[in-house]
């Protein structure tokens, strides 16, 4: 209800609330909220709820941090997004989602060292997650690594031939071996 029908899911999550949902209710108010486009108001709650002793344990709280981090990138505020991600990490460290997540932060703030660590992190835990090879692959175009991004670029397409984000990278890789 918090994607087809925003408005509704806050409104009945408020009641909910009012009724003693405790933290489930309050977590479903902030999605509904970041789907009405309070990307903010919507990070600020799911990280109150996160550290709230009821939030569950820790890959219930790994999983709202991360809401939280994907929130504030959303507002385009980087900093708050890789604390949010970091604490994420702290408590699943084995999670490759996270550690890509936090990459994509990094880009999001230019930070590519930051990319290619965290996104190398990632393919440490999962070797198939054709997404952070991408997204090192950007890292690395920055970076001006364009044998390693070409190596990127093909390990995405091996797990993922139909990959449309690495058939982009792979076209910029080709206009940045141009302009050199």
């Amino acid at each position: 209800m918090t994607r087809e029908k925003p408005d509704d899911a806050f409104e009945v999550a408020i009641t909910w609330r009012d009724e003693g949902g405790g933290s489930a209710a309050k977590h479903c108010a902030a999605l509904a909220l970041l789907n009405l486009g309070a990307e903010e108001e919507a990070a600020f709650r799911l990280e109150k709820i996160a550290i709230a002793p009821d939030a569950g344990g820790r890959a219930q709280r790994a999983a709202i941090l991360s809401q939280a981090g994907n929130a504030w990138l959303l507002t385009g505020r980087t900093a708050e997004a890789e604390v949010a991600l970091t604490s994420a990490i702290e408590l699943t460290p084995n999670n490759a989602r996270l550690y890509y997540e936090r990459a994509q932060a990094h880009l999001l703030a230019g930070s590519w060292k930051k990319v290619v660590e965290d996104a190398t992190r990632a393919l440490a835990l999962d070797r198939a997650f054709s997404d952070a090879y991408v997204l090192r692959a950007t890292a690395n175009i920055d970076l001006g690594e364009l044998d390693k991004a070409q190596e990127d670029i093909d390990m995405a397409f091996k797990f993922d031939p139909q990959n449309v984000s690495a058939a982009l990278q792979q076209g910029r890789l080709r206009e940045t071996r141009k302009g050199n």
